[in-house]
């Protein structure tokens, strides 16, 4: 977990929730945090260039994963550990954290002319442009590409980057 400089900070946020730090450790949670808040993508880089596994994955806080996830995930980079994985996004029900009735699926994005993103989904199983908020990557093809450029401060910037 990275703590982008947040306050109250993460290991107060965890501690308050009664998981201490010989909890986290015996869990393989551990908590890196700037003592500044730095942003998005500086978070993510820390976060990837200091990961101890050999998948790496990022899932924003408005992420939800449904049971056995990382199964299809981790096979799927097994088999080719330049693959970059982008799970499928589905709409939550904010109220419940449960998929909504009528949920979208969204797994793609492509750029427009005015460099913004918009999603899109087919049957071919190559993406674009990938979504920033989930995707997963062994930590070889990380560090082979260098992860997340140190130097992009946008946010969205990541949906580029890898891509």
């Amino acid at each position: 977990v990275v703590d982008d400089g947040s306050s109250p900070s993460m290991e107060e946020v965890f501690d308050k929730a009664h998981i201490p730090g010989d909890v986290r450790r015996s869990k393989g949670i551990r908590i890196i945090r700037h003592e500044d808040t730095l942003g998005l993508m500086i978070a993510k880089k820390t976060g990837g260039d200091n990961a101890k596994g050999d998948i790496i994955v990022f899932l924003d806080c408005h992420v939800s994963p449904a049971p056995n996830w990382y199964k299809e995930v981790r096979d799927l980079i097994v088999q080719n550990p330049k693959r970059m994985v982008v799970p499928a996004i589905t709409d939550l029900d904010i109220t419940t954290w449960e998929e909504a009735e009528h949920s979208n699926t969204n797994t793609k994005t492509y750029l427009t002319w005015g460099a913004d993103f918009d999603w899109f989904d087919d049957a071919d199983p190559y993406v674009p442009v990938m979504s920033g908020g989930l995707l997963a990557l062994s930590a070889y093809w990380w560090k082979a590409t260098g992860g997340y450029d140190s130097e992009m401060r946008g946010w969205g910037g990541e949906n580029l980057d890898q891509s």
